[in-house]
């Protein structure tokens, strides 16, 4: 507690010393026992559950936090989409921005965050680890200077405020770290199958396929990319007529000559008629 007089700011045991105060108490039942008033009801009145979620989100360290986990969740939704992580993504980000603008946050930590956005972002097509590490140690100083000329008393930030921040970068650096060894192992594994060998081939959708968008396609017992020209509905069969950047191109397969064995393993295409 401080007091103030003559321009001049006392803590609590300065002015009791000076004269300004005749005594302190600890707590609010100290002090009615103090001034006669133990016995005296009190009527406690809470405050609202918005006004304390308000008052959560009015907090620097965990405006820039709900940014950054934001950011980083719609990154890992790259890797492993759900709609699960989406949403909560989405949710971060806007709770972050929303107490952002409560508490008349500097642009210059917001606009420090955009741009920690932007590093984890690329990390997505660098892959190694570098632009993740940079972007959210970037967001932690842009969390640290959403504060900066913004009015409080006291600081927003002590000692739990700086084991959080640096807690929860060190947990999203080796976080990333570790998904960018898995990416790596991933893509170091060989294909069952040359790309160079799979066209012709036939195999099955394993999801819907639509005209301009990705799809999967199962082909030799393996996942592929893929993309059509035509809708073909999930489990049809499909006939791989192209290979290109990773992805392959299909297309509806023609009705074999013979009656199907029952076999859902992918096969060579049955020859053209002449």
């Amino acid at each position: 507690m401080y007091i103030a007089q003559n321009n001049t700011a006392y803590s609590a045991v300065q002015a009791t010393s000076v004269g300004l105060v005749n005594g302190t108490s600890e707590t609010l039942d100290a002090f009615l026992t103090a001034v006669g008033l133990g016995s005296a009801t009190i009527t406690r009145f809470d405050e609202p559950l918005y006004d304390r979620f308000l008052s959560f989100i009015s907090d620097p360290t965990v405006d820039g936090l709900f940014i950054l986990v934001g950011i980083i969740a719609l990154v890992l939704d790259l890797f492993h989409r759900t709609l699960f992580l989406s949403v909560a993504a989405v949710i971060f980000i806007a709770l972050g921005f929303l107490g952002a603008q409560i508490i008349g946050a500097s642009v210059v930590g917001i606009l420090m965050l955009i741009i920690a956005a932007g590093l984890v972002i690329l990390e997505v097509k660098a892959g190694h680890g570098f632009f993740a590490i940079s972007g959210i140690a970037l967001g932690l100083a842009g969390t640290y200077l959403l504060a900066y000329n913004v009015p409080y008393s006291p600081s927003p930030y002590g000692i739990t405020q700086y084991v959080i921040l640096g807690g929860t970068g060190a947990l999203l650096v080796v976080a990333f770290l570790y998904l960018t060894r898995i990416r790596h192992a991933l893509m170091a594994q060989p294909k069952l199958i040359d790309p160079g060998k799979i066209v012709n081939m036939t195999g099955r959708a394993t999801t819907d396929l639509v005209p301009g968008k990705d799809g999967v396609a199962n082909v030799g017992a393996e996942e592929w990319t893929a993309q059509s020209d035509q809708f073909i509905p999930k489990g049809s069969l499909i006939l791989v007529t192209g290979y290109g950047d990773g992805k392959i191109q299909v297309t509806i397969a023609p009705a074999p000559a013979s009656t199907s064995t029952g076999s859902n393993e992918p096969s060579a295409a049955p020859p053209a008629s002449p």
